[in-house]
């Protein structure tokens, strides 16, 4: 049965239909979560929130992130993908339409109650879209079209940044906000062309079912698909079964706190840049070094996406985790230095975000990857829960640092770059040694032969 998905060399039009309605869902989340941060920083100007409760929300909407991801990927094994879709995006679209009912006044609860409800939400939702693209498409292609799934996710959630940008001023945050419950529409779409993973229903020993799905996705009758072996059926696993593969949790966990470097290197990017390179805040030229490293990182994102198949897993983490940490750390001890005109900061600062940033998409797909498959998406829930700790632990230890006392939102110096830079640079060495010595390589291996090497 599965051996035609493998034997696959190009997609259906029925698989690309799956895809792109994932890649759909996840750009309508985003705009929810990009929603609710454009309507907190109108708020704040319009005296409902004060300047320093922004940061206490962020930091329930991490909260809301770590269990959310955890819950529903726990869900999405035992209850299936499709339906994990179905509630993580009405979850997220009603989180967010009821943050339009903030009171006048004093908002904080409500807002910091909607956030992290629809942060439980989006995260969540992104367990079940990974789980899905991968679980319909062969190994062989696996790494490309998962990465590229969610590279096309964030340049989609690019553009609606400065969609939010214009129709705020336009519509106010309440009308904004509403705005946020337009995703909800995006169910009609899973239901129509997202059918249920064929790998978890022959799981559950639903075996025609299986069958009807593997063959709308082929777009070939389902008498032409052989049923498997009763024993390919895998009844479902406790939660806590992941714990007896404690190379798999932490060598996902820990390449999921890899994102710390990413968060703390955005959060003290427009200081150090107008600091280092003595530029006016405002100034034209300042958009545009700061442009430099966003477009970086979009461009290291579809080479990272293409190198995960090319090189391996284990290749391009190394390669990536590496390669940025170097990066921050020579940024911190060339930051005065200039070549040919060019400030040799900023060019490091690019080379990071290429690296750095563009390791996301093949981290977070890798999360679903080193499991047994009665445990994917469960495990991937797990590693990208305690990826969102890097909210914290980024800010944290930056305000450490520069001994700020404002731990949720710590004012950069110039005296703690080169330490600060280091401590960023830690985690991404960590990505880096965490592939070279925990990871199982999966390029180009079926999801059957993982479980069966794990076995």
């Amino acid at each position: 049965m599965l051996e035609l998905l493998e034997r696959q060399q190009r997609l259906t039009t029925n698989q690309r239909k799956i895809i792109t309605t994932l890649v759909l869902v996840g750009i309508l989340v985003s705009f929810d979560l990009l929603v609710i941060g454009f309507a907190a920083g109108y708020m704040s100007a319009d005296r409902h929130l004060s300047h320093p409760q922004l940061p206490r929300i962020q930091l329930t909407a991490g909260c809301g992130g770590l269990l959310g991801a955890v819950v529903w990927g726990w869900l999405a094994d035992r209850i299936g993908r499709r339906a994990v879709l179905f509630g993580t995006v009405l979850n997220t679209a009603l989180a967010t339409g009821m943050m339009a009912l903030t009171p006048e006044g004093d908002g904080f609860l409500v807002v910091a109650v909607c956030q992290s409800l629809a942060s439980f939400g989006a995260a969540g939702a992104l367990v079940p879209l990974v789980c899905v693209v991968q679980e319909f498409v062969p190994a062989s292609k696996r790494g490309w079209i998962s990465a590229m799934a969610l590279w096309l996710v964030h340049l989609g959630s690019t553009g609606v940044v400065f969609a939010g940008l214009k129709l705020t001023p336009i519509i106010g945050w309440r009308g904004m906000l509403l705005t946020g419950l337009v995703p909800a529409l995006s169910i009609i779409l899973i239901w129509l062309w997202i059918p249920e993973s064929p790998r978890w229903l022959i799981c559950r020993g639903r075996l025609d079912e299986a069958r009807k799905s593997i063959a709308w996705a082929l777009q070939i009758e389902p008498d032409w698909v052989e049923t498997p072996a009763a024993s390919a059926k895998a009844p479902p696993q406790a939660w806590w079964r992941l714990f007896r593969y404690p190379r798999s949790i932490a060598v996902t966990c820990l390449t999921s706190l890899g994102q710390t470097g990413t968060v703390g290197s955005q959060q003290w990017a427009i200081f150090l840049l107008v600091s280092i390179l003595n530029i006016t805040w405002g100034a034209p030229q300042l958009f545009y070094l700061v442009m430099g490293p966003g477009l970086a990182g979009f461009a290291g994102q579809f080479v990272v996406a293409y190198l995960s198949d090319t090189i391996g897993r284990r290749g391009t983490g190394m390669l990536c985790g590496f390669s940025a940490g170097v990066a921050l750390v020579l940024a911190g001890l060339f930051r005065d230095m200039v070549l040919g005109g060019v400030s040799i900061f900023w060019l490091l600062v690019m080379i990071q975000s290429f690296f750095g940033s563009g390791s996301s998409v093949m981290i977070q797909p890798y999360a679903a990857e080193p499991w047994p498959k009665a445990l994917r998406a469960s495990g991937m829930g797990l590693a990208l829960g305690i990826g969102y700790l890097s909210m914290a632990l980024a800010p944290v230890g930056l305000a450490l640092i520069a001994g700020s006392s404002d731990y949720l939102g710590p004012k950069a110096s110039l005296e703690v770059i080169l330490p600060a830079m280091l401590y960023l640079a830690f985690w991404y060495l960590l990505v880096g040694f965490a592939f070279w010595l925990l990871a199982l390589e999966t390029s180009g291996r079926s999801i059957e032969a993982i479980d069966a090497a794990l076995a």
